[in-house]
């Protein structure tokens, strides 16, 4: 495993004075914006702000924005509440941001779950308590629109067979053609029969799929993966070694392993998904982010090529790695980590900073004795990590 390498790094959401002693921030998210043309570039970094880590104790939506310059300083402003982007009785989870260079909006998604009704719990009782909204912010994320749920429009009757369902977490993406896609997942009930064609068992299944727009108004519902089990996911649209594009679905699977599925038809279905022997999570799984990348082909090659961040210890969360696959439609090709981060980490979001020396920049959860102490936000120059990356691939 490789070490960090030249790397900048701040804390951007962590536990302000007078806060309640439980108060932590978790499941943080990444939204980098276009430059401006005197190259300054708007930085979005989301998170749950939460009474407790309990996943039943979120509470509100946080931002900071940062604003980096000409010379790649960022000067972050203060957390902002979103106390707007909320429903009553529910909190507001899984912040899924993207942005629609048609309409020059970001985009945020997010789910609202009513309070005190934890995902087992609507997984057992097969009762969904979730809602999906979004909302939109024309200036760089200082003003969001009133909150949409679109629960019903979305997903009509097919809300009837999910248990519960959440986006993301982490950022969404717009496709070359200007599809927009925002990752998702459902638990489903699959109905099992006997020899005779009679319903005998339920196993709630967990699925990722997509949302996808090809206006920022209307939202269609892709086809679920196809087994095996499938949960929290990102996405990501690579080149072919023929020029032509497919769709990466990168989610977390049974017993810690993670799943890849691909899809031709910009969404609507994908393939079988496909294990990936190479990163493996801990424990039961962690959220891990992906993210494809465009860096000159003398480094690279001609097609395109990912990214991928998640804790690399098999037993806890901790040592947060960066993964790169230079075959981006071939789950074994994976790289070994390089370790970004060393020490308690959890989930995290990747997003790319364009310039002259071109950076990764990683939101992660992190801490000195526990991974949801604080959330810290690292840029690495894109040339650091492969000049440092083992060459060899995971096996």
């Amino acid at each position: 495993m490789a070490k960090n390498g030249n790397l900048s790094c701040t804390s951007v959401f962590s536990r302000q004075p007078g806060a309640p002693p439980d108060e932590t921030h978790r499941i943080p998210a990444l939204l980098v914006l276009p430059p401006t043309p005197d190259k300054q570039q708007w930085i979005l970094a989301f998170a749950e702000r939460r009474l407790t880590p309990c996943d039943t104790k979120a509470d509100l939506l946080v931002l900071r924005r940062g604003l980096k310059d000409s010379s790649g300083q960022i000067e972050w402003q203060r957390e902002e509440a979103l106390n707007n982007l909320c429903l009553a009785d529910h909190r507001s989870m899984n912040p899924t941001p993207l942005y629609n260079t048609s309409s020059k909006k970001a985009i945020l998604f997010f789910i609202a779950v009513r309070k005190g009704v934890s995902e087992q719990r609507q997984i057992k009782k097969f009762r969904c308590a979730a809602r999906l909204c979004f909302t939109t912010s024309h200036d760089t994320g200082k003003t969001w629109e009133p909150v949409q749920d679109i629960t019903d429009t979305v997903f009509g009757d097919l809300l009837r067979t999910f248990a519960t369902f959440a986006v993301g977490p982490g950022h969404g993406i717009q496709l070359e053609c200007g599809r927009l896609v925002v990752p998702a997942y459902a638990y489903h009930c699959d109905v099992e029969v006997d020899c005779c064609g009679c319903p005998h068992h339920c196993t709630r299944k967990s699925r990722a799929f997509i949302l996808y727009s090809d206006d920022g108004e209307e939202w269609h519902v892709g086809k679920a993966l196809p087994d095996p089990w499938s949960n929290e996911c990102q996405v990501a649209e690579v080149k072919n070694a023929d020029g032509t594009q497919q769709l990466v679905v990168n989610a977390k699977g049974c017993d810690g392993c993670r799943v890849e599925a691909f899809s031709t038809d910009k969404g609507r279905s994908f393939s079988t998904g496909c294990p990936v022997p190479g990163l493996l999570g801990s424990g039961n799984g962690c959220h891990g982010s992906l993210l494809a990348i465009d860096y000159p082909p003398e480094v690279l090659g001609n097609i395109g090529s990912l990214i991928y961040s998640q804790p690399t210890d098999r037993k806890k969360r901790q040592d947060l790695g960066l993964y790169v696959n230079k075959k981006s439609g071939d789950p074994t090709a994976w790289s070994k980590p390089f370790i970004l981060h060393q020490g308690p980490a959890g989930y995290s979001d990747l997003a790319y900073l364009s310039g002259p020396d071109p950076s990764l920049a990683c939101l992660f959860e992190c801490g000195k004795k526990c991974y949801h102490e604080e959330i810290i936000f690292k840029t690495l120059p894109l040339r650091n990590l492969f000049d440092e990356l083992p060459s060899n691939v995971c096996g």
